[in-house]
């Protein structure tokens, strides 16, 4: 009966009891802030499941992080931190009278190494298990984050360490590691970033000539370069020395490899440029600094009709990296019948040189009647190749030996502007002799070397000249010409003509002071001086007077001039007396010299707005100081109308309504040319 009971118990427990079956995690997603959620799978039998405890194992031991109902199949972590190591997980199902855990799994920890180029980066992971979760995919997919923040995938490995070069200038990159499942889920890694930074420089560019070309007959440096063999060159400096080397420009374009220097005069001197490629990242090649290289210079090109030769000047140009330098001196006649070639070549051992080498070449046996344009031509060979480079051309005329008879200076006028035109007439029929243009210093009387004109390239007589590098105002000038033939002798000197300047003083309040130098050098002298002023913008019809040739000073009375702020400018004019023996009968005229008078200060008592004087102001002759203020104020004290403009007066309102009847205080300050200061206050009555 007992052995009967028992069998009898046994057959009443529940299937349940015999079927408790373990979850299945699935996935460990970890979130960028290090929490973790973790994803798995029912029981397949859940008969009898009350719950779920979620376990995690930081090193220290499982711990119970939460318990979940039978309906959740996920969970996330707050507070894992799982972004700085990895951490291990379980999940148990809670049965009646038993927990049946799942599989151990952990978070993916990813690592990340950078090299010391700081251009690649070394990707180190963990598996979240061994082998891995049921259901998961073979692979890792490995993400990087762009500098827009967005996710990209890289690639699909099976395995760590991932090498990945990082192409960024200067940037934090960030990366991440996956392994999806195929119920649907997917385990994350923490993210992991490192500093990367292209710190690779471009090769060294190949800077191989600098040139002179002619654009619409402008001669410019043209720089030229071989195109970088560094892929993510974008563009190259420009240097040129000045002091140091300075940047002038960036051109931008691996292929684009010649530049052209407008800044600077080609011709006039010589001028070393460097180059360096930048990268996508800004980074700069080394540069040409140590190599730099130059323009030729063509210094000069002397013609002598005596020697009927041309004595060529250069320094030129050198490549210290070439393995030889040949020159040609091209002289080409504008008849077209012959072109001068003379070569010479220069060899490694010649390349140790200082600086300003000066090559002299002569060309000998040239035609009379002939212009003749010169330039160097400079072959640069380098191994199988060369390269050529150019100078300014410079241009001759090959003249002959012939005598002028006549120069007559006929006169020497002040512009406006206080540049100097000058009038000369000379003997045309000799074309092949020239006019040296002689001037002093300014209020000197000795004699420099100004310029030189050909006769044959003048087309009219007589010819006029204007000198910009004068400037009337600073004194008088001396002229001169001296009439050189062909072979550099002097044949001629021409009369000299001297320039006036005029100074102008304030004498008192009603008169200024004219002092010049009496204008000299015409053959049938002076005649009189005529006297001009101007007053405003207007240039007078008329001078205000006239004086004698033997006078040299005026008192001009200004008393009855208008009323007026702005300066006044006088100059002298000097007629010559008659028609002279070459048919001149010149007028010359000085400097103009300004002066700012200053006159009296006056208000009148009263006042009618809209009558005879519709504004109540100062009223003055000339008023050229500063600090011009005008105020009216009522009895009240308030200020009603204010101005610093001398014409602008008070035209009895305030706010656009005439004021009462009454009397108004006015209160004024003025500096004068003087540097004297005028305060004055008092009253104006108002009527109607």
């Amino acid at each position: 009966m007992k052995n009967s009971w028992y069998i009898f118990l046994f057959s009443c427990l529940p299937l349940w009891a015999f079927s408790q079956q373990s979850p299945s995690i699935t996935c460990l997603d970890v979130d960028e802030n290090g929490d973790v959620t973790v994803y798995w799978l029912p029981p397949d039998e859940p008969t009898g499941l009350k719950a779920y405890e979620i376990f995690y194992d930081n090193g220290m031991g499982f711990n119970l992080v939460d318990n979940v109902s039978t309906e959740q199949l996920s969970f996330t972590h707050i507070g894992a931190h799982a972004d700085n190591q990895s951490q291990k997980y379980r999940v148990d199902a809670l049965y009646q009278d038993v927990s049946m855990p799942s599989e151990i799994l952990q978070t993916i920890f990813l690592q990340i190494g950078v090299s010391a180029d700081l251009d690649e980066a070394t990707l180190y992971w963990n598996p979240p298990a061994s082998p891995f979760p049921e259901g998961s995919n073979d692979l890792y997919n490995i993400f990087m984050e762009d500098l827009q923040g967005n996710w990209n995938l890289i690639d699909s490995v099976a395995s760590n360490p991932y090498k990945k070069q990082v192409y960024v200038c200067d940037e934090w990159v960030n990366f991440k590691v996956t392994l999806a499942n195929e119920n649907g889920c997917v385990s994350g890694s923490n993210i992991g970033g490192g500093h990367f930074k292209d710190i690779i420089l471009p090769a060294k560019t190949i800077f191989d000539s600098v040139s002179i070309n002619y654009f619409n007959g402008v001669p410019r440096i043209v720089m030229g370069w071989e195109a970088s063999s560094s892929g993510d060159v974008v563009g190259y400096i420009l240097y040129r020395w000045d002091g140091g080397f300075q940047n002038i420009d960036t051109v931008y374009g691996m292929q684009n490899t010649f530049y052209v220097d407008t800044l600077v005069s080609a011709c006039d001197t010589i001028y070393q440029y460097a180059i360096a490629a930048i990268d996508s990242c800004g980074n700069k090649d080394p540069g040409t600094f140590a190599i730099p290289l130059q323009n030729i210079r063509l210094y000069d090109v002397v013609y002598d009709p005596c020697m009927l030769e041309a004595t060529i000047t250069f320094e030129p140009f050198i490549d210290y990296e070439a393995d030889s330098i040949s020159f040609e001196l091209i002289g080409n006649s504008s008849s077209g019948l012959s072109q001068t070639k003379i070569s010479r070549t220069l060899y490694g051992q010649t390349f140790i040189r200082t600086k300003n080498d000066i090559i002299t070449v002569v060309d000998e046996d040239l035609r009379v009647g002939r212009i003749y344009d010169y330039y160097i031509r400079e072959k640069v060979f380098k191994g199988d190749t060369f390269y050529t480079t150019s100078s300014c051309i410079q241009s001759i005329y090959a003249f002959g030996y012939e005598k002028p008879t006549y120069s007559y200076f006929a006169n020497a006028d002040v512009l406006p502007d206080n540049q100097i035109e000058l009038t000369i007439d000379y003997d045309t029929a000799v074309t092949h002799s020239y006019l040296q243009l002689w001037r002093s210093e300014p209020g000197e009387e000795a004699l420099n070397y100004l310029s030189t004109i050909h006769v044959d390239t003048l087309a009219n007589t007589p010819l006029v000249v204007i000198d910009s590098t004068a400037d009337g105002s600073l004194g008088h000038y001396l002229y001169g010409i001296k009439i050189m033939d062909s072979c550099n002798k002097k044949v001629l000197e021409s009369n000299n003509l001297k320039t006036m300047a005029l100074s102008v003083v304030i004498k008192d309040r009603d008169h200024n002071w004219l002092r010049w130098n009496r204008y000299e050098g015409w053959k049938a002298g002076v005649k009189k001086y005529y006297i001009y002023r101007k007053d405003g913008n207007l240039e007078p019809i008329s001078p205000v007077d006239s004086v004698y040739w033997y006078e040299n000073e005026y008192i001009d009375d200004i008393s009855n001039l208008n009323n007026t702020n702005e300066s006044l400018v006088y100059w002298v004019q000097a007629i010559e007396r008659e028609e002279n023996s070459f048919g001149f009968k010149e007028s010359s005229n000085s400097n103009r010299a300004a002066v700012i008078s200053e006159s009296d200060i006056y208000f009148p008592n009263a006042f009618k707005p809209g009558g005879t004087e519709a504004f109540f102001k100062p009223v003055f002759r000339f008023l050229g100081g500063s600090n011009y203020l005008f105020q009216v104020y009522n009895r009240w004290g308030q200020l009603i109308f204010e101005t610093t403009d001398p014409y602008n007066g008070w035209d009895g309102t305030y706010k656009g309504t005439l004021v009462v009847q009454g009397t108004y205080i006015y209160k004024f300050q003025y500096l004068d040319v003087y540097s004297n200061s005028f305060n004055q206050q008092g009253t104006v009555t108002v009527i109607y």
